[in-house]
């Protein structure tokens, strides 16, 4: 009897939570469709929120000087559209994170406990010593902090690790377009805390360092905007409005570099249903890229090349998450569920990231809204040097600065590579003039490869020695005594046979490693010894052809 009872129980109370979260899902796609009732409205020209009521004959809430969210209208988008001095009307799409922004434990209380030897990350892309070449050039310029906005769930700015970081005055909230202050206590998720806590962690003995933090904590000021006011179950969602006010806020507060870890994938419905590319928050980025502002987006995480918003708008950089690999000549190098393509800009450490949580925690993080901040907070370095950088300007320095990863240049898996802050303040600084420091920090060669080599039946049989960390070896052929060196064959193994060597002719054979160092850059030997062989012509014995000879007829 006990154990029916208990599988009872258990049937019931499962049926109980499936209902909950019916009702739930039910009241969200509530406010969702009421939401799906407002438009974005764009005007011919700047108009007053009173003139924008009076053109639409609605409430209006402007969001830019030409821009504004309609409710309660009820005019259809078509007779909006038709409507005097209105150039352009769109629903009021919905956005949600680039992931779910978990891949590891949930969070554990500071307590004292330093995570920094924990933080790959910041090895991976030379930060400490992108921190130390700022401390070297402080005294030589009227260097100011850079302002960050961080628009996602709003953060813990009283977080331990973080507050003193924080522009808490600038951390706000947008509801309808609308800007409102927000307590800590208020905030429904920890996503905002953690993509904030990468770039603005604390440089101490406790918890973990920000990206753009420095020696002395004194670099960048953030503030936190909470765009996600509705939420769905697990994921957050936030609207066109929320978004484009929340830009504009930021833009207006003087942000030099926005960061955006949320999106839509335009082939699948967002919340109300609606498939959307977003004309109006696309402006919204144009007009703040115009003012000087520098967006970093996430990827996002469908392990594919299919098309993800704003990431994938001409005035952002989009980050795509990376692992810590031992092969950068791979395209594995690349998170397996991390989005990639064309319009993808860099990579960035993604995986296993240490963040803060709300409440004074520590925590592992992952996803594109990972390796999102981590980019963000290597901009905000190159800004502090060089407050006048632009969108391209950014893109530009990335092009000459990361360390390059898969194929050789720019390829559709990992962008130009992994964020190197230490070569992008650098590039930055010499851009202005600076000097009297390396381009970057040197990186450890491989050790040299032996090599021996001998004929056999017609082949050349080549093997060489071992390189500790070599990813794969390169074989080189040159034919004569003058003439170049011809890259014949690339192997992981530690032997070759050449089968196709010339034959009569002196052959030279010499053999490169390439591998991966322990902080991810792709690194070689030097060339091993040269050895020289000659397969020879064997020449065959000439056939004597026996003729008949001819029995004369008898007469």
């Amino acid at each position: 009897m006990t154990k029916i009872k208990k599988k009872h129980f258990k049937i019931i109370f499962a049926l109980c939570f499936a209902l909950l979260c019916l009702i739930w899902m039910g009241s969200a796609f509530a406010v969702f469709a009421e939401e799906a009732d407002s438009y974005i409205i764009t005007f011919d020209k700047p108009v007053t929120e009173e003139e924008g009521a009076a053109i639409t004959d609605a409430e209006v809430t402007m969001l830019t000087d030409k821009m504004a969210l309609v409710t309660a209208s009820s005019l259809s988008q078509a007779a909006l559209e038709a409507l005097n001095d209105v150039a352009e009307v769109q629903e009021n799409y919905v956005y949600e994170f680039a992931d779910s922004g978990t891949d590891g434990e949930e969070g554990s209380d500071l307590h004292g406990t330093d995570y920094v030897p924990l933080q790959w990350s910041l090895d991976y892309m030379d930060v400490p010593e992108a921190w130390n070449l700022i401390e070297r050039l402080k005294p030589l310029g009227d260097f100011r902090k850079v302002k960050v906005a961080v628009i996602d769930t709003g953060a813990d700015y009283l977080h331990k690790d973080m507050a003193a970081n924080m522009d808490t005055k600038h951390c706000v909230r947008t509801v309808n377009g609308e800007i409102r202050p927000y307590k800590v206590s208020e905030l429904k998720g920890t996503h905002g805390t953690s993509t904030t806590g990468i770039i603005a962690g604390i440089h101490n003995d406790t918890g973990i360092d920000g990206v753009a933090t420095g020696v002395s904590n004194d670099l960048i000021s953030v503030m936190a905007i909470d765009v996600f006011s509705n939420f769905n179950c697990s994921q957050g969602s936030a609207t066109t409005a929320d978004c484009v006010a929340g830009i504009n806020y930021a833009v207006e507060h003087g942000a030099k570099v926005i960061q955006m870890c949320l999106g839509h994938y335009p082939e699948s419905p967002d919340g109300t249903g609606l498939l959307h590319e977003d004309a109006a928050l696309e402006a919204a980025i144009n007009d703040a890229a115009a003012k000087g502002c520098i967006f970093v987006t996430s990827a996002g995480n469908r392990k594919s090349e299919v098309a993800w918003y704003p990431s994938d708008f001409t005035n952002t950089i989009s980050a795509i998450n990376i692992k810590k690999y031992s092969n950068a000549y791979s395209k594995s190098c690349k998170c397996l569920f991390s989005s990639y393509g064309k319009k993808k800009d860099v990579s960035a450490p993604g995986t296993y990231s240490y963040t803060l949580r709300k409440g004074g925690k520590c925590k592992t993080f992952g996803g594109t809204s990972a390796a999102a901040p981590q980019c963000a907070g290597v901009v905000a370095l190159m800004c502090y040097i060089d407050p006048t950088l632009t969108i391209r300007d950014v893109r530009k320095i990335f092009a000459a600065t990361c360390d390059d990863l898969y194929t050789e240049g720019k390829d559709i898996y990992t962008g130009y590579g992994k964020v190197n802050a230490y070569r992008a303040v650098a590039y930055t600084a010499k851009r202005l003039g600076y000097t009297g420091f390396p381009n970057q920090i040197a990186v450890d060669p491989l050790e040299d490869v032996q090599m021996t080599v001998k004929v056999k039946k017609k082949k050349v049989k080549i093997s060489w020695t071992e390189a500790a960390q070599a990813n794969y070896y390169a074989v080189y052929r040159r034919t004569g005594s003058s003439g170049s060196f011809r890259k014949i064959a690339e192997t992981e193994t530690l032997q070759y046979t050449d089968k196709k060597a010339p034959v009569n002719k002196n052959n030279y054979y010499r053999i490169k490693a390439f591998g991966t160092t322990l902080d991810g850059k792709k690194t070689k030997s030097a060339y091993s010894n040269q050895e020289m062989v000659k397969i020879k012509q064997v020449k065959k014995a000439k056939k004597v052809k026996k003729t008949k000879k001819k029995k004369k007829k008898r007469g």
